[in-house]
């Protein structure tokens, strides 16, 4: 299934990079085909018609090691009131809302994604992306 995750969906920015990548209105994610689920902290929302996609789309604010605050991927998940599945491709998106730092991918949080889904691709900016556009220094870890 496609998910994307969210614990800032109240900023306007993050909101904004959630609506982007849902209705295929940025450069680089694809956009969800069929059925997605969007998780909060506090729900889990499905829509569309099916997906066979395993992709996993963790969106927040950006700091120097971390996203939303939390500088691992297993404290973010604690915020979230479910788990996701288990992906093949991640996009973590960092933006621009809090500018704390640059280059969140070198700190913990980017590392601990990878340490959880070792199977799975994970694509992360060496800077903070802009939104709504997404663009950043993508790569894969």
């Amino acid at each position: 299934m496609y998910q994307i995750v969210s614990i800032d969906l109240q900023d306007t920015t993050v909101k904004e990079a959630v609506d982007a990548i849902m209705n295929g209105r940025q450069n680089y994610i694809s956009k969800p085909n069929g059925e997605f689920e969007l998780i909060t902290e506090n729900s889990a929302s499905k829509q569309g018609n099916g997906d066979s996609q395993k992709f996993l789309v963790i969106v927040g604010h950006g700091g120097p090691d971390g996203v939303s605050g939390t500088t691992t991927w297993k404290n973010y998940c604690k915020k979230l009131c479910k788990m996701p599945d288990e992906p093949v491709t991640i996009y973590v998106v960092a933006c621009s809302t809090a500018s704390e730092g640059r280059l969140f991918l070198y700190g913990n949080f980017a590392r601990s994604v990878k340490e959880s889904f070792q199977n799975a691709t994970v694509w992360a900016s060496e800077d903070l992306v802009e939104v709504p556009s997404l663009d950043g220094k993508w790569i894969v870890l």
